[in-house]
């Protein structure tokens, strides 16, 4: 395998990935002129005990980051406009810069709100840059406050890393004649996929830069790594090894618990029912069952439990859902306050290779729960409940990062 891809050189220009700069923040100014030109943070709930889950250009120059926390952000920044976020209007700005990516005759791959990968057309490779400048002035249409960084390069993982390298508003281009240059710019957690337990191992052998890494025999990584070391070596010289089609293991939501924690088993439970509303409306949306359930508390000290459930049988209906969330639950240790709670299914079968079920109790839950998706794709999530949900705290809609699906709980006054 290896001999055969070596065989055929990487194309250069191939991937184009588009990050956009300070998504939220940006489309904030551009919905409310009065922010532009002014440090904004942009949280998902105005409290001290959140952080910055995205800061505008202006914030970033004081050294406001995502994850910053909100006492640090005021400190480093303290004209900052602090605002909670609006999901909606970021959902549809993404329609739209998508829709407008998808003009361009390449093949987009959207990898988060705010992010996308471009397999460029080969008659349209010599002429990336041209490409990236179109993108460019596609997005300003959109809205003057929003920009991006682009980076061209061979495959993804260099264009992404090239998206990263000069921002806001960036435009790298990266050679396979020039990879070692670029390399000895970065450190190694800089490469995308090197977090520092992975760094941790290619110390363990000698490699402690990106162009160690670079340089390092194949012989050395696949004893090391195995596939995953041919892998990396194909990877960083710039062929194209991480376009597979991507396998939907889990659905999953969290929430944080505020401003109060949750100290007993009908707090808690009343919030676990909404989140598996959603993860059950989202699950079936995927056609997809799940055999098991997974839940996950983390307490005010910051310690965790999870517990799980695994059954022969798939399931899609909202009931078995939180009827398996319960007895789990019910067995979850809740000595100390609850701060964040995660409902996850996983071991997720096609809808196609379910069992039929016509006369049997999950055959009517699947149709109630069918009944309620209608309801609500017509009159809005939370048009209809079941009875438990009515006293509840609502949980505010929140847009996920990547393949998460955060949400947070805004408990009203």
């Amino acid at each position: 395998m290896l001999e055969g891809m070596l065989a055929a050189q990487p194309q250069e220009g191939a991937a184009l990935f588009v990050d956009m700069n300070s998504f939220f923040a940006s489309v904030e100014q551009q919905e409310h002129p009065e922010l532009r030109g002014r440090p904004v943070g942009v949280c998902p709930f105005i409290n001290d005990n959140t952080c910055i889950i995205a800061a505008s250009i202006e914030a970033k120059r004081f050294g406001v980051k995502t994850g910053t926390p909100i006492p640090e952000a005021r400190q480093l920044c303290p004209d900052i406009i602090l605002l909670g976020d609006n999901p909606a209007n970021y959902r549809d700005y993404h329609r739209r810069i998508m829709e407008a990516l998808n003009d361009t005759r390449c093949r987009v791959h959207p990898k988060s709100i705010d992010e996308a990968f471009l397999v460029v057309p080969r008659d349209l490779r010599g002429d990336a840059v041209s490409l990236a400048h179109d993108i460019k002035a596609r997005v300003w249409s959109i809205g003057s406050q929003l920009s991006c960084s682009i980076g061209i390069a061979p495959n993804q993982f260099l264009a992404k890393m090239g998206s990263n390298f000069k921002k806001p508003n960036g435009l790298t281009i990266i050679r396979t004649e020039e990879l070692e240059h670029f390399y000895s710019q970065l450190r190694l957690t800089d490469l995308h996929g090197v977090a520092s337990r992975m760094a941790q191992r290619l110390h363990e052998l000698d490699i402690y830069t990106p162009v160690d890494f670079f340089q390092a025999p194949y012989a050395k990584l696949a004893r090391a790594f195995g596939a995953n070391g041919q892998a990396w070596y194909l990877r960083l010289r710039g062929y194209e090894v991480d376009q597979r089609p991507t396998i939907r293991r889990t659905i999953g939501h969290e929430t944080t618990i505020v401003p109060a924690p949750a100290r007993s088993l009908d707090q808690v439970l009343s919030t676990a029912s909404q989140l598996v509303s959603k993860a059950a409306t989202r699950l079936r949306g995927a056609s997809f069952g799940a055999r098991g359930i997974a839940v996950h508390l983390r307490y005010t000290d910051r310690t965790h439990w999870e517990g799980h459930h695994r059954g022969k049988l798939a399931f899609t209906d909202t009931a078995s859902f939180y009827a398996h969330v319960r007895r789990i639950l019910e067995r979850a240790p809740l000595d100390k306050p609850v701060r964040l709670v995660g409902v996850t299914a996983f071991d997720l079968v096609p809808n196609a290779a379910l069992p039929g079920t016509l006369f049997d109790l999950s055959s009517r839950d699947d149709r109630i729960s069918q009944a309620v998706d209608l309801i609500e794709s017509r009159f809005g999530r939370r048009s209809i409940l079941p009875a438990r949900q009515l006293l509840a705290p609502i949980m505010k809609d929140r847009v996920g990062f990547g393949n998460s699906h955060h949400v947070t709980m805004d408990i009203p006054d």
